[in-house]
């Protein structure tokens, strides 16, 4: 049976990338807003311009944690720094006064969701060895296909846009979070070997035959 030092090892021995700590940070935080959207009563656009913008700040934070680790690679340091810009940027632009309608807050939920599903698949593909691939692709296409709908109809009403925000963030969260505990069970991590290692194999001696 593992010991607690060698399951700690496992869940923090992983890529920062593939954490299951970072995995399941991003998606309690994503899940955790849009259960808030959801049971909003009612929310203004100006309300729903800042509780998007508020995940998209949360989600530009963590990879730029990411971003920063130096376990990854250029290519996925990149595609981080990337959604990291591109989500600060998108929660700035719904803060501002005369962009919270629902025709515009529609569109950047569209943009974002597109651009941001594509870096999402990448980072998917390009994740060190071990990491939950599957889960985060699996995020990515869904901000593809849910940014894609969005786009398709930019002037769905504001209670539209928010069921369609809400129950994506769950989602996205509820796959992150699979992923996170996915590494966690899988133990990707090589266990720590207890007690000495022998490093060498010394062959027994025959005993001399009498002269």
């Amino acid at each position: 049976m593992p010991t607690l030092g060698a399951m700690a090892n496992r869940w923090t021995s992983a890529p920062v990338s593939g954490s299951p700590a970072v995995l399941v940070a991003e998606g309690g935080l994503g899940a955790l807003f849009g259960v808030v959207v959801l049971a909003w009563p009612g929310p203004t656009a100006t309300v729903l311009a800042a509780l998007f913008a508020a995940q998209l700040f949360a989600t530009g934070v963590v990879q730029l944690v990411v971003a920063s680790s130096g376990a990854v690679g250029t290519g996925e340091r990149v595609l981080s720094c990337g959604l990291a810009t591109l989500s600060l940027l998108i929660g700035l632009l719904c803060l501002r006064s005369p962009l919270q309608t629902p025709q515009v807050l529609g569109l950047l939920v569209g943009v974002m969701w597109v651009v941001g599903g594509a870096i999402r698949v990448g980072q998917g593909v390009l994740t060190a060895s071990g990491a939950p691939r599957g889960w985060r692709i699996a995020s990515g296409a869904l901000w593809l296909l849910a940014g894609g709908f969005a786009l398709e109809y930019p002037g769905a009403r504001l209670v539209a846009i928010a069921t369609l925000l809400g129950v994506v963030l769950i989602l996205q969260g509820a796959l992150l979070i699979a992923g996170g505990l996915t590494v966690r069970r899988s133990g990707n991590a090589p266990d720590v070997p207890h007690g000495p290692v022998r490093l060498t194999e010394i062959p027994p001696v025959r005993p001399r035959a009498p002269l």
